[in-house]
């Protein structure tokens, strides 16, 4: 987090790629980064961290996808310039 911290601000777009088995999407929302974007291409691990964050889900754009495949798709649909921190 102290990373994160570092290079992006709390309204800064912020996209956990792979990050469904992560609790990284927990710190963001905790320290209040607000645009939190998720991408996994495991639809049940998105299924299990949203069960994890309950009604803070909902805060969270969730993604089913292989970044591999569409890149650019996603850094589009997440509004994301720049910077990329993954888990």
């Amino acid at each position: 987090m102290d990373l994160v911290a570092k290079y992006a601000d709390r309204d800064a777009g912020i996209l956990d790629v792979g990050g469904a088995a992560s609790v990284l999407v927990d710190h963001l929302l905790g320290d209040g980064y607000a645009h939190v974007s998720v991408l996994d291409m495991s639809a049940e691990a998105l299924r299990v961290a949203q069960a994890r964050l309950d009604s803070r889900s909902a805060e969270v754009n969730w993604i089913v996808e292989d970044i591999t495949t569409h890149p650019v798709w996603v850094r589009s649909a997440c509004g994301m310039t720049g910077r990329f921190w993954t888990s």
